[in-house]
């Protein structure tokens, strides 16, 4: 039995509250305070539909990261964290739900992008009219989801309404949802503690300095997320243009004491770029290869080593020497980190900066921007180290080398490989899934070799959610649909988390033929 609800407690009259989706690779929000469990999700225990990367049947609403404005909507691809009411009559008080971030339209495989209109000749029309914000309003707005907007209250709340044309409207068990703008983890936490939100959400995160406390409730869930935080190095620019330094600074970090001190959620030291759980046979070929004893991302090179870091950074040609106050590098130039304004990420720089120090004798500056402003100076190169990470596209290893190829417009580091662009190439021709997943684990060795990243940790996703709230299924993926979400009044009595109602299945195989 998970702890009671607050003082409202569930609605008895079919009515839901609960659910918020998910945020995409290096959102603004993709913090240290993002959490998971210490074993892989394996694809049964990926909700109603199964494997979340997979093709769904139908259109559905999505959540993501963002600033509290529905033109940070437009602009971003996200709203600022928010929490969901729900009640079935309107008449009636309203009760407070669930915290997240949102974006609607669809979702189809793969996409977590920025929200566009489905009808182009709305915004068309809006646009003559000299006024193109016209067309989220909700007198105004087209969408195919389960949910259509009902009502924005500039940052205070949203709400959401049955979409009446959805193919399966009657049998959506949330009627009303309203997101709220919680700006603060510690309110949001305050909220769920007295009753007033029934699920935290997936992209609103809980406090750190709680996290200890938090994982004795029986309302908390951890799960393994397939994203990785890492500092992306700027390879035009001194002193990091030298690959010695790039290994130096990640040899110099402790990087499970980030995590056990730090971030405090669970999170997997990283050594290399692509998470060990994750699917397409990566997992398979990483327990393989540590089972015959092949150890690619671990051992002397890979795992902390101060003294190696040192040595490292002297034959790059700054001599450290060892004085009363500590180690010193000879003539090391100006380092500075660049990081997007939130605490969690403020926290991890903070505590590579004294790593740095200590182990390495250098001093860095830390400089903080906001999220719009940060990506023009990583995509205009005006920066040396840079806070970022990649939350997966899709269930596969392909999805983090694509972000190093060359000729990848996400790949801000300005290194590139002609070797590795062959060969992740290469990896993704090959049919054999093996040979491709080895071939790809070929490519991360050069990556983590030549260090155009530092990876720091694999994500996690913890979260707080009532016993009374079913439909909901921790995953990889991090999606978490409203429409199977329901409040269960026999929740006491009945143990069963099922959807809100059966999902249709897939057509047999064989079914369709081509015309």
């Amino acid at each position: 039995t998970r702890q009671a609800p607050g003082p409202r407690g569930p609605t008895t009259d079919g009515s839901s509250r609960a659910a918020v989706p998910g945020s995409r690779s290096e959102g603004p929000d993709a913090q240290s305070e993002t959490e998971g469990r210490d074993e892989p999700v394996a694809p049964s225990d990926w909700g109603p539909l199964g494997d979340p990367f997979a093709q769904q049947p139908s259109p559905t609403v999505m959540l993501t990261n963002t600033s509290s404005s529905l033109t940070a909507v437009l602009e971003n691809g996200a709203l600022e964290g928010a929490c969901e009411r729900y009640h079935d009559d309107p008449s009636q008080e309203i009760d407070r739900l669930l915290c997240g971030k949102w974006m609607f339209f669809y979702e189809g495989f793969g996409t977590q992008g920025a929200p566009k209109p489905l009808v182009d000749f709305l915004l068309e029309h809006f646009e003559e009219k000299k006024r193109p914000d016209l067309w989220y309003r909700p007198e105004n707005i087209i969408t195919n989801g389960p949910y259509t907007l009902d009502e924005h209250k500039f940052r205070y709340e949203i709400t959401f309404k049955r979409n009446p044309h959805y193919y399966e409207h009657d049998k959506l068990k949330l009627h009303r949802i309203v997101f709220m703008a919680v700006p603060d983890y510690n309110a949001t936490l305050a909220l769920y503690k007295t009753g007033e939100i029934d699920y935290i959400g997936q992209n609103v995160s809980l406090p750190a300095t709680q996290m200890k406390r938090l994982e004795g409730m029986a309302d908390f869930d951890r799960a393994q997320w397939l994203a990785t935080y890492w500092y992306a190095f700027n390879v035009d620019k001194p002193p990091v243009n030298d690959v010695r330094v790039r290994r130096a600074l990640n040899l110099a970090v402790d990087k499970q004491q980030i995590v056990d001190k730090v971030t405090r959620a669970g999170q997997q030291p990283a050594t290399h770029f692509v998470p060990d759980f994750t699917g397409s046979g990566y997992a398979e070929a990483a327990k393989a290869d540590a089972k015959a004893g092949r150890a690619r991302f671990s051992g002397k090179g890979h795992d902390h080593d101060p003294e190696l870091a040192r040595k490292l950074l002297a034959d790059a040609g700054y001599d450290i020497v060892e004085t009363d106050q500590g180690f010193h590098a000879n003539d090391f130039p100006a380092l500075e980190i660049l990081y997007n304004t939130a605490e969690g990420h403020r926290r991890i720089a903070v505590a590579i900066q004294s790593m740095w120090k200590q182990n390495l004798g250098i001093s860095v500056q830390l400089r903080n921007e906001e999220w719009k402003v940060m990506l023009k100076n990583l995509r205009d190169g005006r920066f040396q180290v840079a806070r970022f990470g990649w939350v997966a596209d899709y269930n596969h290893p392909h999805t983090w080398h694509d972000v190093f190829l060359s000729y990848s417009n996400n790949n801000w580091t300005r290194w590139g490989d002609p070797k590795y662009d062959a060969l992740v190439e290469l990896a993704a021709a090959t049919a054999e899934q093996r040979k491709s997943i080895d071939l790809y684990r070929d490519a991360e060795e050069m990556l983590v070799a030549a260090m155009p990243r530092m990876p720091l940790y694999f994500y996690t996703k913890s979260t707080l959610i009532k016993p009374y709230v079913k439909g909901y299924y921790p995953n990889g993926a991090n999606k978490h649909r409203i429409r199977w979400m329901w409040i269960d009044p026999g929740w006491k009595t009945n143990s069963d988390n099922v959807p809100a109602y059966p999902p249709r299945a897939f057509p047999e195989p064989g079914s369709f033929s081509a015309p």
